[in-house]
């Protein structure tokens, strides 16, 4: 058993992870499966330098970083018509495409919600 607030550190080594709220258990599950009933799919994109001003028209929630001589875009959900529209914007820029990714959320992440849902 292990008793932690390092949630990295929870879902690198627990096969299972119970979080208490309120001083009651909010769930018990295997951490695989906690993972996958708080999924959100959403993609990551990863261009090399900046993309102009003239942005594609991105879904609400979307977030857009520059650091060290890339950007990264990303979306809010795995919608393939965003993520199409995205990559054509990026094309039509003749930017270098570095990485597209499909993220899902970490254990801090399902944490959160689950303290802040109360469920």
């Amino acid at each position: 058993m292990l008793t932690t607030h390092q949630l990295a550190v929870a879902q690198e080594l627990c096969d299972r992870v119970a979080v208490i709220r309120a001083g009651r258990i909010a769930t018990d599950l295997p951490t695989a499966e906690l993972l996958d009933r708080y999924a959100e799919d959403r993609y990551q994109v990863c261009v090399a330098g900046q993309l102009t001003a003239t942005e594609p028209a991105l879904p609400d929630g979307s977030r857009i970083e520059a650091s060290n001589g890339t950007t990264t875009i990303t979306l809010p959900s795995a919608n393939p018509d965003d993520l199409n529209r995205l990559l054509a914007h990026v094309q039509w820029q003749e930017r270098r495409l570095l990485t597209v990714d499909q993220v899902r959320p970490d254990l801090e992440e399902v944490f959160v919600r689950l303290v802040r849902e109360g469920r």
